[in-house]
């Protein structure tokens, strides 16, 4: 009616009805006023889901912040925490199923045994570090196994909780083991240990980006395309990485690959490297001038002539000089000796010694015996 206030509601298919600004969740008979429930996933109000409702333990959790799941940050049906990761040893375990206290009847990863009361002190210590039957030749409840020692590597661990098999979620380093996640060891990128319970490596095969690799061959060369391995980079090779690399491309039969590598970007040593170059030992006429080495060595290099005289620069990549052996017409030099001159002429260095000039000897004097 003219006159009367009127509000913008919205009436949902159960028939109820939201007020001003609030409107109706796409699969849950409520109301909603932050989006989050309208089945639609709007990243700009920081939602990571949206199943058209407000509900826990489902497609999604009530908030919209976090899909299901161990390690989403939301402690949902089933776990007894969760601290937004799959690892242990940070109060929460991998699973989400223990917060990592002794008594709660869950083994955590520093437990020998935990049956759910820590007073209960027939077969588990009151730390949870060791079962007090453990050696008498009986597998006793919480034993994996019982060989009538407390002695580790004979197939049965001191503590009677591992038959020191690789998998089974108890770190044996009698037995060679870095690690061992149970069933959480996986050939998975980053995972936490691979199912032979060493570390992700540089040389697995695997590649780990966590690890800053973004290549491996699975091999521990260094002098491939991927050098790998404990000493590898798990990285394209590349000029200047420090590898020579001898097959720089494989399918280029005219590619010898490196012949240096000093790990450094440097083009004035006796192995210009860098991005882009070929890590080649320094030569005259490569194109870089060779600064690092001393006068007598025979890398030395004071210019850059590729291999032809030039005004300043002599064709061994020396600086022309009058008498260094290299007659260097472009700089000025018109002999280096008596044999590049006419024949009655000498090579002397008269004014600019770095420019030997052919010159005519004065004839000898002429004396007169007056005897």
């Amino acid at each position: 009616m003219p006159g009367c206030n009127t509000t913008a509601t919205s009436t949902c298919p159960s028939g109820r009805i939201c007020p001003e600004g609030w409107s109706c969740a796409a699969e849950q008979d409520i109301c909603i006023n932050d989006g989050c429930g309208d089945g639609v996933v709007d990243p700009t109000t920081g939602e990571i889901c949206d199943d058209g409702n407000v509900l826990d333990g489902d497609a999604c959790t009530a908030d919209c912040s976090a899909l299901p799941g161990c390690g989403n940050g939301v402690t949902e049906a089933e776990e007894v925490c969760d601290d937004g990761n799959n690892s242990s040893r940070d109060g929460c375990s991998a699973d989400c199923l223990s917060d990592e206290t002794c008594g709660n009847g869950y083994r955590d990863y520093n437990e020998v045994c935990d049956y759910a009361d820590e007073t209960v002190s027939d077969t588990c210590s009151r730390d949870c570090m060791e079962i007090i039957t453990c050696g008498n030749g009986v597998k006793d409840f919480g034993e994996a196994c019982d060989d009538g020692n407390r002695t580790s590597g004979d197939g049965c661990s001191a503590d009677c909780i591992s038959d020191e098999t690789c998998g089974n979620g108890h770190h044996d380093e009698v037995k060679g083991e870095l690690c061992d996640e149970g069933n959480g060891n996986s050939d998975a990128p980053n995972a936490d240990c691979r199912p032979d319970c060493t570390y992700p490596r540089c040389g697995d095969d695997i590649v780990d980006d966590e690890l800053d690799e973004t290549c491996d061959d699975g091999n521990d060369d260094t002098d491939d395309d991927c050098p790998s391995g404990p000493m590898g980079s798990c990285k394209p090779a590349t000029c200047g990485d420090g590898f020579v690399d001898r097959q720089r491309d494989p399918t280029d039969q005219d590619d010898e690959g490196e012949e240096c590598d000093d790990g450094n970007f440097d083009t004035d040593d006796d192995c210009p490297s860098g991005p882009g170059l070929a890590c080649k030992v320094a030569a005259c006429g490569d194109g870089f001038v060779n600064l690092r080495q001393g006068p007598d060595d025979d890398s030395f290099e004071e210019c850059e002539s590729d291999g032809e005289n030039t005004e300043e620069c002599d064709s061994d990549c020396t600086f022309p000089r009058c008498g260094d052996g290299v007659l260097n017409q472009e700089a000025g030099e018109e002999c280096e000796t008596d044999d590049d001159c006419n024949r009655n002429d000498i090579c002397l260095p008269p004014r600019d010694p770095f420019e030997c000039e052919c010159t005519t000897p004065e004839p000898p004097a002429i004396t007169t015996d007056r005897r």
